[in-house]
């Protein structure tokens, strides 16, 4: 017998898939290029999970779309909050919490890499001195 259901896709086990899968193959490999690869993928996959969830989380609420939206300004662990007071659960993050500790680096690196410090760098080009190279011009 069937019974009917709804599965919702968010895209959150794929992200958490992602970034286990990415932590496996960083562990396994020998190679430093595919390593920092790999495990940057897999951090990246982790905090996109977390602001994944955070807004799912919000979604679930049924609140309109419109404060939804005001919502969506919010910090990924400010989301989480929102939901659990919001759905009347009672439950606040601790943010001394070791694994909240660890969210909130996995959003500062998320917040560093995709809002970076530009820094310039005074360097110089030129022919390699050492050998001949073929094919350049002298």
């Amino acid at each position: 017998m069937e019974v009917p259901a709804k599965f919702i896709h968010t895209g959150f086990i794929d992200l958490l898939c992602d970034s286990i899968f990415n932590y496996r193959k960083a562990s396994e490999s020998s190679d430093s290029y595919e390593i920092n690869r790999y495990a940057r993928a897999s951090i990246s996959a982790s905090f996109l999970s977390i602001e994944c969830c955070a807004n799912v989380l919000l979604q679930e609420l049924g609140i309109p779309k419109s404060t939804l939206n005001d919502y969506d300004r919010l910090p990924p662990i400010s989301k989480i909050e929102t939901y659990f007071n919001m759905a009347g659960s009672g439950n606040n993050l601790d943010r001394g919490d070791y694994r909240v500790q660890k969210i909130r680096e996995l959003i500062k690196v998320r917040n560093d890499f995709v809002h970076p410090k530009i820094q310039k760098i005074n360097a110089g080009i030129s022919f390699p001195e050492d050998k001949e190279v073929p094919g350049w011009c002298h």
